[in-house]
């Protein structure tokens, strides 16, 4: 499942209203923000992004389109 990305909207009262993003993107950084599938960096409004926590407690981000590249 892809992560949670903030995005701002108007309900039908025409209150602006913004969602939360996932937590993990607080992870990302400059040591993981490459995607490991097609090279691409990744940042924290793209949607379609991945994410995992290996059992070494590193974390993992990749696009969604690129998973079978990064796991086969």
């Amino acid at each position: 499942m892809a992560l949670r990305v903030k995005t701002t909207y108007k309900d039908s009262n025409g209150i602006i209203c913004i969602t939360r993003e996932a937590p993990e993107w607080k992870y990302l950084n400059d040591g993981n923000n490459v995607c490991p599938g097609c090279g691409r960096k990744i940042y924290s409004y793209n949607k379609n992004v991945e994410y995992s926590r290996t059992k070494r407690g590193t974390h993992v981000f990749w696009h969604t389109e690129c998973t079978g590249k990064v796991w086969h």
